[in-house]
This record gives structure tokens, C-alpha cells and sequence, in this order.
């Protein structure tokens, strides 16, 4: 087991090496927190693209739902023109079907980015602790209000936030990619998947925990 650090940390407080080193910190948590922000801005841009692709998946959906004989009615009989509807919604299936895959190969990767910079934030904190100690680490702002170890754990729990709403985003993705424009693609499934996807049901909307408290309180930090 890893021994705790010592309270006041090995450098005497306000030496030369205790500043340097307190510099030092502020250095890597800075670096490791503004990258943080930057993948989640990824996360929220690549999002936005999958929604609307899956809007559109919607869409498709529900028009070829209209495609029905019984629907139609008499045109039906001109098979040429349902012909060329399918045609065209298949083609459009196809086009929003890639971007809803590209958006969320680019949701993994910017979820990678922000568990990367949660650990780069974890290992400032390790340092500070060795270094100026726990109790500075825990109590004394990094820069202007909040102690680094509250920085590290907002960090840490929004990325865990993330990765697991990237695992349903996952699922959604691989199930529309399962099923063709048509019978296999209810209206109903896409529509619960796209209120899924908007309503992010694995990030918290507790008081502070959410994403948009996270993202303001790491950003007012750093700036």
C-alpha cells in the first residue's frame, strides 16, 4: 500500500524549491485542464453532428413508414415512382448513417481525450501532494479559488460522466447501423433513440456535478 503523503510536504514551505515547484504544478495542472475543456468542446461539436444525423435517420424512417401499399393507396400501382422514393431514401440512409458513425468514432475519441487529461490533472495532484503537501493540495486554490484536488476530482467524475454515456451513444450507433431504411427501422425506435441522444441520460444534472457547472468552474480556474 502507498504510504500517505506527509501533511506539510517534503519542501519547506515558501523556499526557493517549494516555489519552484508549486510553479511546477500549476504548469501541468493548467496544461492537463485546458486540454480537458478542449475535448469536451470536441465532445459537445461532434454530438450536435450526431443528432442531426440521427434526426435525419428519423426522418427517413417515418417517410419510408409511408411508403406502405395500404398507405399509398392507388399509387402503389406506379411502382416506378415508389421505386425511385425508396431509391432516394436508401441513398440518404446510407449518407446519414456515416456521419452518425463519424460522430461517434469522434464522441470516443474526444472521450479519450478528456480520461488522458483527468489522469494528466490526477498526476499534478500527486506531485503537489509529494511536493507541497496533501493539506495544500486539498485546501489552498491553484490559482485564484479552487484547491487543485477539487479541480482533479470535477475532472474525474465528468469524464467518467462521459465514457459512460459514450458506451449508450455506442449502442445507438450499432443498433441503427443493425437495421435498413423500412420495416427494420420503426419511426418509434429512432425517435426514442434521438431523445436519448439528446437528453444525455448519463451525465448528471446534479448540482455540482453537471457539465455545464464542471466546464465553468475549470474554466473560470485556468483562464
Amino acid at each position: 500500500m502507498a504510504s500517505e503523503p506527509p501533511p506539510e510536504g517534503s519542501l519547506p514551505r515558501d523556499s526557493l524549491r517549494w516555489k519552484g515547484h508549486l510553479a511546477t504544478v500549476q504548469r501541468r495542472a493548467q496544461h492537463a485542464l485546458s486540454a480537458f475543456l478542449q475535448h469536451q468542446k470536441r465532445w459537445t461539436i461532434a454530438a450536435a453532428d450526431g443528432r442531426a444525423a440521427l434526426q435525419a435517420l428519423a426522418g427517413c424512417a417515418f417517410e419510408a413508414g409511408h411508403l406502405d401499399p395500404e398507405v399509398l393507396g392507388p399509387l402503389a400501382q406506379h411502382t416506378e415512382l415508389t421505386a425511385g422514393v425508396h431509391a432516394r431514401l436508401g441513398d440518404t440512409w446510407e449518407a446519414q448513417l456515416g456521419a452518425l458513425r463519424k460522430a461517434a468514432d469522434r464522441l470516443q475519441d474526444a472521450c479519450a481525450g478528456m480520461r488522458g487529461a483527468a489522469d494528466g490533472a490526477a498526476g499534478a495532484l500527486r506531485a503537489a501532494e509529494e511536493g507541497l503537501g496533501a493539506a495544500w493540495a486539498a485546501d489552498e486554490p491553484l490559482f485564484a479559488h479552487v484547491p487543485l484536488a477539487r479541480l482533479c476530482a470535477l475532472a474525474e467524475s465528468l469524464a467518467g460522466q462521459y465514457e459512460r454515456e459514450l458506451a449508450l451513444r455506442r449502442r445507438v450507433a450499432a443498433d441503427v447501423a443493425d437495421r435498413g431504411v423500412g420495416a427494420g427501422a420503426a419511426p418509434s425506435v429512432l425517435t426514442a433513440y434521438l431523445a436519448a441522444w439528446i437528453m444525455e441520460p448519463c451525465l448528471s444534472d446534479a448540482e455540482g456535478e453537471s457539465p455545464g457547472f464542471v466546464v465553468h468552474v475549470l474554466g473560470e480556474e485556468i483562464r
